[in-house]
């Protein structure tokens, strides 16, 4: 089946070809259709690199702008995760301190208990 499609479809023709297969006497004639199409081929191209250049500054500047984006919420993240890490590092020191002052009250209420049962 590939071979059929191969057969049928048209191979594509330089412009020496098709100028040779030119029946015309007039080679001015057949040099200035093949230059004209040449031309018009050229101008097609031309355009469509034009309009890739544009699509492609159209991309470098979207990218230019996500890039920036970027950066300005890495700066915010930064700021609010350097706050956040003071906070935890004030909540340990925090728990740490009620700690200390769990185990002194503990103490305290055991002296307190002892001289009050020796007072008895």
């Amino acid at each position: 089946m590939a071979s059929t499609m191969g057969a049928t479809k048209a191979k594509r023709r330089t412009l020496i070809d098709r100028q040779s297969d030119e029946t015309t006497n007039d080679p001015f004639g057949a040099s200035e259709r093949i230059v004209n199409q040449v031309s018009k081929d050229m101008e097609a191209s031309k355009m469509k690199y034009l309009k890739v250049q544009e699509e492609s500054d159209r991309m470098r500047k979207e990218l230019a702008r996500i890039a920036r984006q970027e950066a300005d919420l890495q700066k915010e993240y930064n700021a609010w995760n350097a706050e956040a890490q003071a906070r935890k590092d004030e909540h340990d020191r925090l728990v740490l301190c009620l700690k200390r002052c769990q185990i002194k009250e503990h103490d305290i209420m055991g002296t307190c208990k002892d001289w009050s049962q020796k007072n008895r």
